[in-house]
């Protein structure tokens, strides 16, 4: 098929994929916080619709089943294995003839854990639609695999992307990619949901560059004033109020992204080589991933970085004043462009 046509003057465009050969990076999965059973079940998470063999039962009367497309597991051709997560994996496949990928979770009695977060997973999903949010095609649930079907994200995840030394990536890219997360978030809480595990392996970029927020295992719906108490989430991404038992609310969320922003300034990993205990340690101290001398972009985006990892919520942004601040840096690079040439 022919290309995608070229991105307006002055913006980024869609960066080349990986040479023939190298080998996709995926996000590094080891640092999960499990969610411990007894609050999941002081959360209200345990039971739910769908079939009892895949679901189990619940002492507390199930929400209204989602809605969704039930789609028959051999309508799917699999292919190549794109990612790996705690419970099961993600592969590239073919459904009535265009690429997707699915989210396969195996059904392992001994791993309630799992089929409560598939359960949770597409209820989420079911009642989203954004450009900036990975598109639910619709789901097996008559096993013996749960399978979750989206849109296939051609350049995999911001991770793979920003981890990848082959990649030339501009400034340009990264104000763009972070501007995106942010719409993306923005459509998610004014629909109520934290999505309490926002890393860089999470977000996925499309066959044109865009940014797609994906995995929603670990979100959750909660009201205009409520704080959550359930620690879940990638300790590196964590905010501090997640790792001391406080309440949070979506708040959690923004600081996340500012992490995200530093990953994107930097290339690097956030505690590289850290265990959960010392970057538990190092983030209780009130410390930080070190900030570059001589950053690549911007200091304004610095400053936005440093005030979404506050450790203060109520001094983070939100992600309307964040991407109103990454549009008004995006367009002074431009004007200093142009005063350039």
């Amino acid at each position: 098929p022919p290309p995608p046509a070229g991105p307006p003057r002055g913006a980024a465009a869609p960066f080349a994929p990986a040479p023939a050969g190298a080998a996709p990076q995926a996000a590094p999965m080891n640092a999960i916080v499990p969610m411990p059973a007894a609050q999941r079940d002081a959360a209200g998470t345990r039971g739910g619709s769908g079939s009892p063999g895949f679901f189990g039962e619940s002492s507390t009367p199930p929400p209204p089943a989602p809605a969704f497309d039930e789609i028959p597991i051999g309508a799917i051709v699999f292919g190549k294995r794109v990612g790996t997560g705690a419970f099961g994996e993600v592969l590239k496949a073919t459904y009535q003839g265009t690429d997707v990928a699915v989210k396969r979770l195996r059904l392992d009695p001994s791993q309630p854990q799992a089929a409560e977060d598939f359960r949770r997973e597409l209820r989420v999903l079911c009642g989203l639609r954004h450009r900036h949010v990975v598109q639910f095609l619709g789901a097996c649930t008559t096993g013996p695999d749960l399978c979750l079907v989206m849109d296939f994200c051609g350049f995999g995840s911001l991770y793979g992307v920003l981890h990848n030394r082959r990649q030339n990536i501009t400034a340009a890219h990264v104000l763009r990619w972070m501007a995106d997360t942010c719409r993306g978030m923005m459509y998610l809480h004014s629909r109520s949901i934290i999505h309490r595990d926002i890393k860089s392996g999470n977000l996925l970029l499309d066959d044109s560059g865009v940014i797609k927020v994906a995995d929603f295992g670990l979100a959750r719906a909660h009201g205009p004033t409520s704080n959550l108490l359930t620690l879940v989430g990638t300790y590196p991404y964590m905010a501090p109020e997640l790792l001391d038992s406080q309440p949070y609310n979506s708040s959690v969320d923004v600081y996340s992204f500012g992490v995200v922003m530093w990953e994107c300034l930097t290339r690097d990993e956030p505690f590289r080589g850290c265990s959960p205990m010392q970057i538990v340690a190092t983030l209780m101290r009130g410390e930080r991933p070190k900030l570059p001398e001589r950053p690549a972009l911007p200091q304004s985006y610095v400053r936005v970085l440093t005030e979404c990892w506050a450790t203060q919520p109520e001094r983070r942004p939100t992600f309307s004043q964040a991407l109103e601040r990454l549009l008004a840096i995006t367009q002074a690079m431009r004007a200093a462009e142009g005063e350039t040439r």
